[in-house]
């Protein structure tokens, strides 16, 4: 437990930061776009990001799950088999997205009812995703135990993208200046890990990663392929969870009601955010525990739930006193609306919050597939609840379906972990 939190430490010290900055450049967008405005900038910063979430593969997990048995045997040829596979996986996800993208931006313009300029800023958008191939190189900081340089890392997009708000603002570039700065940011976040985690990979491992011409053709790693397989989905699962509302909010509400569930999200992202911080940190130590047979998985693993889960609860309490007027001053009257849903979706990060170390353990013991059914359930009742819910109560219930699907993800993960023979 001090080990995990400790690496928690330096990533929370990042996030904090990187949240401050986040919610600068929300709060500066929102008050000088207006509703309407900030919307669009929000569609067209989570149809980038859904875009590239379909074709996320996340090979960052499967570094770290198959990693640390050839970590701990030292087996650097292994290793670099392994990350091989990993950045060709990551290079042909960044290409599709890239291609994905620039496809699909006429149709979202059509959809969500987008001028001509805001679809040609989606384009730009959409471009900058080939930045992205920065998964292989998260992984292996996280092999490594470099928390602090992905502390640093989660640092470094959001300060960029403060930046670029900033010079937006000051030369009144509207919707467009506002969308090429966040999509700056998040090119430049990526990049960043690039450049560290490969020169970490110099410093650790070293040697040639691309195999010799003429080399044999070496065989997979048992189980690698699946495991891709199964956290790539589940990564869209993540997805629809974050970025699809945002544009079911637009279908259904306007461009408006998408600004202020975006608000609401953003500020709630306090506790969403940590709860992947928890799965990164967490994982590598509980697959090391089990890899080795020792009892203390189960301990470690109940304990940051009940701590994470604890922690969140906090948040909503305060929240449901503070929530609209925090928003009414620092945001703006108009969006003073948006402080019942922000009390129901921190209550939702609060669930995943807790159920952050049960995904990770439940990779870790080898029960991805199981994990993957019970988010896609969850998913599917969330999509299931979304129309008829925020059909009937507007924004409030965009959250109550967030937060339905969240307690079915939570509850069935539990079950999973409480089987005799998981353990």
């Amino acid at each position: 437990m001090r080990r995990i939190l400790g690496n928690f430490g330096l990533l929370v010290r990042g996030r904090g930061v990187a949240a401050l900055f986040v919610l600068a450049a929300t709060v500066l967008t929102a008050r000088t776009l207006g509703p309407a405005e900030f919307g669009m900038v929000m569609l067209v910063h989570a149809y980038a990001l859904l875009v590239r979430g379909l074709v996320n593969v996340q090979p960052f997990e499967s570094v770290v799950r198959f990693g640390v048995p050839l970590h701990e045997a030292d087996d650097k040829p292994g290793l670099r088999r392994l990350l091989w596979y990993s950045l060709r996986v990551d290079i042909a996800c960044a290409l599709a997205a890239v291609v994905l993208a620039l496809l699909l931006a006429p149709i979202a313009a059509w959809v969500l009812d987008w001028p001509r300029s805001v679809m040609l800023t989606a384009l730009a958008y959409g471009l900058v995703l080939i930045c992205t191939a920065s998964g292989t190189a998260t992984g292996l900081l996280r092999l490594f135990d470099r928390f602090d340089l992905i502390g640093r890392q989660l640092v470094v997009g959001p300060l960029i993208r403060l930046i670029g708000v900033l010079i937006a603002w000051v030369i009144d570039a509207g919707v467009t200046g506002f969308v090429l700065a966040w999509a700056i940011g998040y090119g430049c976040e990526h990049l960043y890990a690039v450049v560290v985690g490969w020169r970490l990979y110099r410093r650790q491992i070293g040697g040639r990663l691309r195999p010799e011409p003429g080399a044999p053709r070496q065989e997979p790693i048992r189980g690698l392929r699946h495991f891709l397989w199964v956290t790539y989905w589940q990564s869209n699962l993540d997805l629809a969870g974050k970025q699809l509302p945002v544009l079911l909010a637009g279908a259904v509400l306007g461009s408006v009601g998408a600004g202020l569930f975006r608000l609401a999200q953003q500020i709630a992202s306090v506790l969403a955010k940590p709860a992947a911080l928890i799965r990164q940190v967490v994982f590598l130590d509980q697959t090391r525990l089990h890899h080795r047979g020792d009892r203390e998985f189960a301990r470690v693993t109940r304990l940051t739930a009940l701590l994470a889960g604890g922690g969140g609860s906090l948040f909503v309490l305060l929240s449901l006193v503070f929530g609209e007027p925090l928003l009414r001053h620092f945001v703006g009257p108009e969006y003073a609306a948006a402080a019942g849903l922000l009390s129901v979706l921190l209550f939702a990060s609060t669930l995943d919050l807790a159920a952050a170390p049960l995904r990770s353990a439940a990779y870790a013991i080898g029960k991805a597939g199981a994990l993957l059914r019970i988010n896609l359930a969850s998913t599917a009742l969330y999509l299931a609840l979304f129309f008829p819910l925020t059909s009937a109560f507007g924004l409030l219930g965009t959250g109550a379906a967030a937060a339905s699907a969240a307690l079915v993800a939570l509850a069935g993960q539990i079950h999973l972990l409480n089987r005799p023979h998981q353990h």
